[in-house]
C-alpha cells in the first residue's frame, strides 16, 4: 500500500523473482529467492492473459501446472471451482477479448489463486473492477468500507505534505490535439505500449526509445507510424519533442529524462513517478466523440479507474451518436450564420430527442432537435 511511485510494483516483482536486488537477499520460508516459483503467486496490473484461450483455459493452465499427478476430472473440477469463486461461470468459455475489464482481471485473480501458493503477490489487483464489483468484494471480505483513507507519518496533521512536490499541484485538466507533433517514449514494456498507443491514436509521430520492445510492443511498432531507436536513452533524445513519456522502473533514467525536458521547456511524464511529471494522465472514458476524464490528482490511479468503470456504467452508450446528431446541425447552422445561446441548446436536447436517437432514427432526430431549437 502506498503512493503512486513508492516502490510497489518493485517491492512485489523482488519478492515474486522477477527482478533481482542490488544488494542483500530476499528469503521465503528459509530459502533464498532467486527466481519466479510456485510458491509464490502473481496478480499484476495488466491481465496477461493468453488471447486465444478462454477463461476456462487461461484458469486450466494453472491449475495443471500445480497438480501434474491429479486425475483430469479433478483438475477440471478445481478449475470450475476457481472460476466459480470469482463469479464467471457464464462467461468461462468466451476468450478474453469478448470480456471487459473487470472481469479479465477477475480471471487474472482465480488463476493466482488456482496456484495455490504459501504468498499471493498482488499488484493492484482490483484496478479495473468496478466501482460495484469492488464494494461486494470488500463487504464479502468483512471490510468496513471500499475505500480506506491512506495513513499519515506520526504527527503529521490532514492535508500537510510530506514530499518535496505536492501530488495535488495536478489541477488544470485539458485536452491537447498531438495530430503530428513529435512525441518521445522512454520504455518498451507493457506501460510504455499503453503510452505509445494512446499517442499513435491522437496522430502523434511518436519516436520510442529501448534496447528491447515487448512482442505487442513490437508488432505496433512494425504497423504503426512511429520510430524506434534500439538503445538506451541519450542525451538530447528528448530535442524538439512536444511531450516526452518516461515508462521505465529505472529512477536514474527517469531523472535524467525528466531533467532534460525541464531544461528544454518540454512537459515530462515519468510513469509512478509523480515528483517528477509536469502532467500526469487521467484515466479516460470514450464514447465517440465524447470523452470524460477521471483524475484524482496522482492520490489513486485506481481509484480513478473505479470511478470511470461507474461512469461508464452510468453513461448511455447512444451519447455518442446522439453527439453525431448535435455536431451536423450546429455545423449547418454555424454555415447558415446562427448562432444560439447555451440556454436554447439545453432545453432543444430533451427526452424525445434521445429517445429517436436509441431508435436509430437519426434523420427525424436532426429535424426534431432543429424544430425545438426554433430554426
Amino acid at each position: 500500500m502506498g503512493y503512486s511511485g513508492s516502490g510497489k510494483t518493485t517491492l512485489v516483482s523482488l519478492i515474486g523473482g522477477l527482478m533481482a536486488p542490488d544488494a542483500g537477499s530476499i528469503v521465503l520460508d528459509g530459502a533464498p529467492v532467486t527466481g519466479p516459483g510456485p510458491e509464490r503467486g502473481m496478480v499484476f496490473q495488466q491481465y496477461s492473459l493468453l488471447p486465444w484461450l478462454s477463461v476456462f483455459e487461461n484458469v486450466a493452465l494453472a491449475v495443471d501446472a500445480v497438480n501434474p499427478g491429479v486425475p483430469a476430472a479433478e483438475r477440471k473440477r478445481l478449475t470450475e471451482g476457481f472460476i466459480a469463486l470469482v463469479n464467471l461461470t457464464s462467461a468461462q468459455w468466451k476468450r478474453p477479448r469478448e470480456l471487459s475489464g473487470g472481469m479479465r482481471q477477475r480471471v487474472a485473480l482465480a488463476r493466482g489463486l488456482a496456484m495455490r501458493p504459501k504468498l499471493l503477490l498482488m499488484d493492484e489487483p482490483f484496478s479495473a473492477l468496478g466501482g460495484r464489483a469492488l464494494r461486494r468484494a470488500a463487504a464479502g471480505a468483512g471490510a468496513a468500507g471500499p475505500f480506506l483513507p491512506a495513513p499519515r507519518a506520526p504527527g503529521a496533521a490532514a492535508g500537510a505534505s510530506t514530499g518535496a512536490r505536492r501530488v495535488s499541484g495536478f489541477v488544470y485538466p485539458l485536452v491537447l490535439d498531438l495530430t503530428g507533433r513529435p512525441c518521445l517514449v522512454v520504455g518498451g514494456g507493457a506501460v510504455a505500449l499503453r503510452k505509445v498507443a494512446g499517442l499513435v491514436e491522437a496522430g502523434a509521430r511518436v519516436t520510442v526509445v529501448s534496447p528491447l520492445l515487448t512482442p505487442p510492443l513490437l508488432r505496433l511498432a512494425t504497423e504503426a507510424p512511429l520510430r524506434w531507436r534500439p538503445r538506451e536513452y541519450a542525451q538530447g533524445d528528448a530535442a524538439g519533442c512536444t511531450l516526452v513519456m518516461v515508462a521505465t522502473d529505472d529512477r536514474a533514467v527517469n531523472a535524467a529524462v525528466s531533467a532534460e525536458c525541464r531544461e528544454r521547456g518540454i512537459w515530462v511524464n515519468c510513469a509512478d513517478d509523480p515528483a517528477r511529471c509536469d502532467f500526469i494522465l487521467p484515466s479516460v472514458l470514450r464514447r465517440g466523440a465524447v470523452t470524460v476524464a477521471v483524475s484524482t490528482g496522482g492520490r489513486s490511479p485506481t481509484l480513478a479507474r473505479l470511478l470511470r468503470e461507474d461512469l461508464d456504467a452510468l453513461l448511455p452508450r447512444e451519447v455518442a451518436v446522439l453527439t453525431d446528431v448535435v455536431a451536423s446541425v450546429r455545423r449547418a447552422l454555424s454555415e447558415d450564420g446562427v448562432s444560439l445561446d447555451a440556454e436554447r441548446w439545453r432545453q432543444a436536447l430533451d427526452g424525445e430527442l434521445r429517445s429517436l436517437v436509441v431508435a436509430g432514427r437519426t434523420t427525424e432526430a436532426r429535424a426534431r432537435l432543429r424544430e425545438r431549437l426554433g430554426v
